[in-house]
């Protein structure tokens, strides 16, 4: 399925969200096996002090099937091209 643009109507209201993001609650979950698939879970409960109270509340929650040396092969090729 494919991502809305970014000039869609709701992702404009996630960046705007997400611009001045406070968090309250964060919980990063991986769940599996070492050395096989796991599930990655993002769940965040916070506010944007920016935005009108009535649409300030917001709750993330992402999932996504993965393998640990995919997952952290990426952050590493990050951190590496990063430092140059």
């Amino acid at each position: 399925k494919a991502l809305p643009s970014l000039s869609s109507t709701g992702m404009i209201d996630i960046q705007e969200t997400l611009s001045n993001f406070h968090y309250e609650f964060f919980e990063i979950r991986l769940d599996g096996e070492l050395y096989g698939p796991i599930m990655l879970t993002l769940n965040s409960k916070g506010y944007n002090p920016d935005l009108e109270p009535e649409e300030n509340a917001t709750n993330i929650s992402l999932q996504m099937e993965t393998t640990l040396s995919a997952f952290f092969s990426n952050i590493i090729d990050e951190t590496n091209t990063s430092k140059y």
